[in-house]
């Protein structure tokens, strides 16, 4: 039994054994990355983090005008201001954690390297 081939093989629960390209099951986007949608999946990982970004952005002008209008004395809704700091932290989080995802990755490609 030729085991050279084994290193190659792998097999993807939607599209069956691929002996050409490393195949990753991921069940958070629920498809197989392969060596035909690795651009597409990175191109999301970035889309993502630059939409997170500008959530970001948004939310600390929000919070420094919150804090304009609480320095005023004219008073500002709680809610709003517990909604945007909220916003904000999830944002942070989301971000720190996508693009750690993303930095792992770009790590695998430049090493032409797989998570198998």
């Amino acid at each position: 039994k030729d085991t050279s081939l084994f290193s190659l093989q792998s097999v993807c629960i939607k599209y069956g054994p691929s002996l050409v390209t490393i195949i990753i099951n991921s069940p958070w986007i629920n498809t197989c990355i392969g060596f035909k949608n690795r651009k597409p999946f990175i191109l999301m990982l970035f889309y993502t983090i630059l939409a997170t970004f500008i959530n970001i952005l948004a939310a600390a002008f929000s919070i420094t005008a919150i804090l304009e209008v609480y320095s005023s004395k004219q008073g500002a809704k709680i809610a709003e201001t517990v909604f945007v700091i909220i916003a904000f932290i999830l944002n942070v989080i989301i971000f720190v954690t996508i693009f750690n995802f993303l930095l792992f990755h770009l790590r695998l490609i430049f090493k032409n390297q797989t998570t198998i």
